[in-house]
């Protein structure tokens, strides 16, 4: 597909300036974090979370849940592009 300069489009997405993806990161981080923080204390049994880099995630998210005693897991897409993320309590 050619744009209006006559250059080929690569791709539908365009690929985010490293700045923009490293902010999207923190910011799906700290709802992580808000999600362990609810489920650690009581405030909820559970919290699914859709985010754009739940693979990415996933391990600094299983870890910090481990230090507050409850899971992060992963919900992978079908199509096996990526996972959402679910907070539970342990056991």
């Amino acid at each position: 597909m050619a744009d209006d300069a006559g250059l080929v489009a690569t791709s539908s997405h365009p690929t985010p300036h490293p700045i923009e993806h490293q902010k999207r990161l923190e910011h799906e981080l700290d709802l992580v974090e808000g999600a362990i923080a609810m489920v650690s204390h009581g405030d909820a049994s559970r919290v699914s979370l859709v985010v754009a880099n739940g693979a990415l995630i996933l391990p600094i998210a299983q870890a910090s849940g481990r230090q507050w005693g409850v899971i992060v897991r992963a919900v992978w897409h079908p199509d096996g592009a990526g996972c959402d993320l679910v907070v539970e309590p342990i056991g």
